[in-house]
């Protein structure tokens, strides 16, 4: 386990709304689909010219489990062919056509819930086990998203 239960972690950045959130993290055993993980993302999907910083961390959702194949198509992400149920994901959430493509199995395949305004394994690949620092488990803030984060099996 590689985090403090119950800290509390300040993820800031370009979110849709240009906010920063406080959340509450976990320390964990088996990652699950629905988790939404904070890792450090590979050097590979960075935009040109730009390198992550060791405190960088990015905030995504685990869609697909090693093992698993991921395809997108027709606006619905696909896990070995069978539609993904997401109901967590705003109305009117965009998913580009992807793959398909296998996760090896010390990786995962992660999306944000703001498809067009998130990095994640679609543009840098399936991110390895080892660089998931936490789970989330709560939003603190802003004030009116306070709770659980949806959609989460934790």
């Amino acid at each position: 386990m590689r985090s403090t239960p119950n800290a509390a972690l300040v993820v800031s950045g370009e979110s849709p709304s240009g906010r920063k959130s406080v959340g509450t993290v976990t320390s964990y055993g088996a990652i699950r689909r629905g988790d939404v993980v904070v890792f450090h993302p590979p050097d590979s999907g960075l935009a040109p010219g730009s390198s992550p910083q060791p405190t960088t961390v990015f905030l995504n959702r685990v869609i697909g489990l090693p093992g698993e194949t991921v395809s997108v198509a027709g606006n619905t992400v696909r896990i070995n062919g069978a539609p993904l149920d997401e109901p967590y994901l705003a109305p009117g959430t965009v998913n580009d056509d992807f793959g398909p493509a296998t996760v090896s199995m010390a990786s995962f395949f992660v999306l944000g819930d703001t498809r067009q305004n998130s990095d994640g394994s679609r543009m840098f690949g399936p991110i390895a086990s080892s660089s998931i620092v936490a789970v989330g488990t709560t939003i603190l803030a802003p004030a009116g998203h306070k709770g659980s984060i949806a959609g989460s099996p934790r």
